[in-house]
């Protein structure tokens, strides 16, 4: 049985501590005060303006959830809030997506991992209908490809679906209009499982396998 703590972000499976999807990617290390990007060590945030950046992050996350879930009280919102989801309105408005799935947890049995991904949809793309998972972000998103190729394995594993799905990225940003972009790189996957298989390797130097 898969468990999640949401205080500490952590999952369990059968009482086993397993690694998310974003801790098995590892993008950021906190170092004397400082985030530092683990795949560009030219990009440092201190560790006030990255919380606050997680923060608003999690506020759009959660307003997006309320509009396709119920009536957002825009009265109610945070200035920094309105823009992005306005945005997402108007994504929604343009794109007519069909809800598939919101906030439902997962754990691959074969690479054993876990992860939740944001809301994916059914999206007319061209003249087809087609499964989408949609990543949203407020700011950089360099590793978005290999995160949501690792959520498409996961779907893939517990509903066996074996059709097409599509990875797209939705920029909500805090001014100006949302850009919605298609991930494209073949070796998302790849990376990912490669991801999977330093952690693994790491986990067994420390305990002296």
């Amino acid at each position: 049985m898969l468990e999640f703590n949401p205080d500490t972000h952590e999952y369990k499976y059968d009482g086993k501590v397993v690694l998310s999807v974003t801790q098995v990617l590892g993008e950021w290390i906190l170092v004397n005060g400082y985030y530092v990007n683990t795949y560009n060590p030219k990009i440092v945030i201190a560790e006030s303006v990255m919380r606050q950046a997680a923060d608003h992050g999690t506020a759009v996350h959660q307003g997006v959830n309320i509009i396709l879930t119920d009536n957002l009280d825009w009265k109610a919102l945070d200035h920094s809030l309105l823009n992005p989801l306005r945005q997402f309105e108007a994504w929604k408005a343009e794109y007519n997506p069909e809800l598939v799935s919101t906030g439902y947890k997962m754990y691959s049995r074969r690479l054993k991992y876990s992860g939740t991904p944001d809301p994916f949809y059914v999206i007319k793309i061209g003249r087809r209908h087609v499964l989408c998972f949609v990543e949203i972000k407020t700011g950089a998103h360099m590793l978005a490809g290999p995160q949501l190729a690792a959520y498409v394995q996961l779907y893939r594993e517990f509903s066996r679906f074996k059709g097409e799905v599509q990875r797209w990225v939705l920029e909500l940003p805090r001014e100006g209009k949302y850009s919605f972009l298609k991930c494209q790189n073949r070796y998302d996957g790849q990376f990912f499982e490669s991801c999977l298989f330093r952690n693994s390797f790491i986990g067994q130097v420390q305990n002296g396998l």
